[in-house]
């Protein structure tokens, strides 16, 4: 390591403060320490030199080209690994030399993420120095994560090459990021920056099932179509033009979140109808997002207590989101 990359990461460590170390408990779980999340950064590359090239961005983060390659002529159908109800997207991955963990489809957060351990575990390569530093916006998390590139991530028989991953200062859970999901337990979140490398993404939840597609757009079936929706985008997450409580606004669509819908003054009795584009949906129940610790507030959500009534196909590369009656359950 250079002077300068240990100048840099001795600063690093600083900034983080009490964060890391303090309060840490025993057990393998909590926040890191400075001592880990030095050993952590003293493998860190330039990006430059893993083919991915920085552009800066509005919010002053970064692009990356480069990132989430994808392996052509790849249509994979993947079961989700929850069972039972509630059905949540929660898919098996894979990485390293063969290393299996599980990872939630979450279309609300436009960065994936990984829990610090798993991270280690699968030799996921920290960029930097600098560190690309990240706090999540779709969830109230104030554990910091930092930019690390995964050389290869398996979905099934789908290959992404340098998929990167904001790995959380956290050993042993993810916290918030997790959306409650607790069986099986979360190791990382697929956000909107990779289903946007994939021509497009479908979750069918009745047949537990998801399909991704690296070559070809989608064309629905006109016999089971119900709407074919504009899609939109809210710091990273997916969303679609709507009516939310007789409103015009732009609505979250939120897989992970295990309600109907979501807002910080949650009305005690159901609301009328709410839409998503030519979707309506009527008596809806809706959470209370702070109790929730969901971020985003001035954006309701629907959650997939509604979204999973429909086969629900994201087709970004179109800007469209498809929602269509399921077929028979298998």
């Amino acid at each position: 390591m250079s002077r300068v990359q240990a100048l840099a990461l001795a600063a690093l460590a600083a900034s983080l403060g009490c964060f890391a170390g303090c309060g840490t408990p025993t057990g393998g779980t909590g926040p890191v320490t400075s001592a880990q999340l030095r050993g952590f950064f003293s493998r860190a590359q330039d990006p430059r030199r893993l083919w991915l090239t920085a552009y800066p961005d509005e919010s002053g983060g970064a692009i990356f080209a480069n990132a989430f390659r994808l392996h052509p002529e790849q249509v994979v159908a993947r079961q989700l690994l929850v069972s039972k109800p509630p059905i949540s997207p929660v898919l098996l991955l894979e990485a390293g030399l063969g290393d299996r963990f599980a990872g939630v489809l979450d279309t609300t957060t436009g960065r994936s993420w990984m829990e610090f351990d798993t991270a280690l575990s699968v030799r996921a390569i920290p960029l930097g120095p600098p560190a690309y530093e990240y706090t999540p916006l779709h969830v109230n998390d104030a554990v910091p994560g930092y930019l690390g590139v995964l050389s290869k991530l398996r979905i099934g028989d789908a290959h992404v090459e340098s998929a990167l991953f904001a790995v959380r200062a956290a050993r042993g859970n993810l916290g918030h990021l997790s959306r409650g999901i607790t069986h099986p337990p979360i190791s990382c979140v697929l956000g909107t920056d990779l289903i946007k490398a994939f021509e497009f993404v479908q979750v069918d939840f009745p047949n537990r099932r998801v399909v991704l597609s690296s070559t070809s757009g989608y064309s629905p079936e006109d016999a089971i179509l119900v709407a074919a929706v504009p899609l939109e985008e809210v710091d990273g997450a997916f969303a679609a033009d709507g009516v939310f409580d007789g409103k015009p606004a732009r609505v979250v669509l939120d897989l992970a979140g295990d309600f109907e819908a979501a807002r910080p003054d949650a009305p005690a009795a159901p609301l009328r109808q709410v839409s998503v584009g030519d979707v309506v949906f009527r008596q809806v129940r809706v959470a209370d997002a702070r109790k929730l610790a969901l971020g985003l507030p001035d954006h309701p959500r629907v959650g997939r207590q509604l979204l999973s009534r429909f086969k629900v196909t994201f087709a970004p590369k179109q800007n469209l989101v498809y929602f269509e009656r399921p077929g028979p359950v298998r």
